[in-house]
């Protein structure tokens, strides 16, 4: 069921990809049975892909000629840039100078020196 979440979450916002990492261990933690992690692995493939399928949509719709098309997705490259974002503008989070934190080293002293 996670993994169905986490594939149609990331059909809204991509940053749910940065939960990654976590969804790896999850599955190994809940279950020690060794036996059972490839069926597990398969099951969360297969979910991950069911919550993608709100992108099949989005040509399909698009083929409809809808009065507001965002994208005016007609091919494969077009439905790939709206996946990747290309059309939503810029790919800074916040584009003020003065808050985007510098270098990544300096925003990585800055967190570390946080949990104090």
């Amino acid at each position: 069921m996670s993994a169905f979440l986490a594939g149609l979450g990331l059909t809204n916002h991509q940053t749910i990809v940065l939960l990654g990492p976590a969804s790896c261990f999850i599955p190994l933690a809940a279950t020690l049975d060794i036996a059972r992690a490839p069926n597990a692995s398969v099951v969360a493939a297969v979910s991950i892909f069911a919550g993608l399928l709100p992108y099949a949509y989005i040509p399909w719709a698009s083929a409809h000629h809808p009065t507001y098309n965002w994208g005016n997705v007609s091919s494969i490259p077009d439905l790939i840039d709206v996946i990747r974002r290309r059309t939503y503008g810029s790919s800074h989070l916040v584009s003020v100078p003065g808050y985007t934190g510098g270098s990544v080293i300096a925003r990585i002293i800055a967190l570390l020196a946080s949990f104090g």
